[in-house]
């Protein structure tokens, strides 16, 4: 599917809102934000955040959305380590979405993006063990799996095992 990202814009609630209600079931597993009674108010204070976030370089969080508009997702740079130029890259889709590539495509441009405009030479991927789909993505995007990390994330309070997956700069690129 055939997709871009962009960075939050402020009218981005409402949107935000539907997809992830819609995507609940699927989703709240591994992102407890997107839990049983996600409110409007939430997806708001989400945007906000993005928005100055990205203002400030602190963080890029973007929306994925396919050629009519429609918001497909989200994915971004985060957990910025501004000393050995590292950071975290993560993706959702929404559930009417999923299995068409769009994350594959949205965490490929995320990483072009932070590649292009940012010092950062290595950005990780890290997902549950059990997130198959997840670690397909991270595989498709040319992540390198580089081993289980034991007790890494913490999902609904109990410690989950989770894989870690790397891009890395692309020798020669500045």
């Amino acid at each position: 599917m055939s997709i871009t990202i962009r960075p939050y814009a402020l009218g981005d609630a409402p949107a935000l809102f539907e997809a992830a209600t819609e995507s609940i079931p699927d989703a709240f597993a591994w992102l407890p934000w997107c839990h049983p009674g996600y409110r409007i108010d939430e997806a708001e204070a989400w945007v906000e955040k993005q928005v100055g976030a990205f203002a400030r370089a602190e963080e890029f969080g973007f929306v994925i959305q396919s050629p009519s508009g429609r918001l497909l997702g989200g994915c971004g740079i985060n957990l910025l380590d501004r000393v050995h130029l590292r950071a975290n890259l993560g993706y959702w889709v929404r559930s009417s979405a999923v299995g068409q590539g769009v994350a594959t495509a949205a965490a490929g441009l995320a990483a072009q993006w932070a590649f292009t405009h940012t010092a950062l030479v290595r950005l990780e991927i890290i997902t549950t063990v059990t997130n198959i789909r997840s670690q397909r993505v991270a595989e498709k995007t040319g992540a390198l799996r580089e081993g289980v990390q034991h007790r890494r994330l913490l999902l609904h309070g109990t410690h989950h095992d989770a894989v870690l997956f790397a891009l890395l700069r692309p020798a020669g690129s500045a």
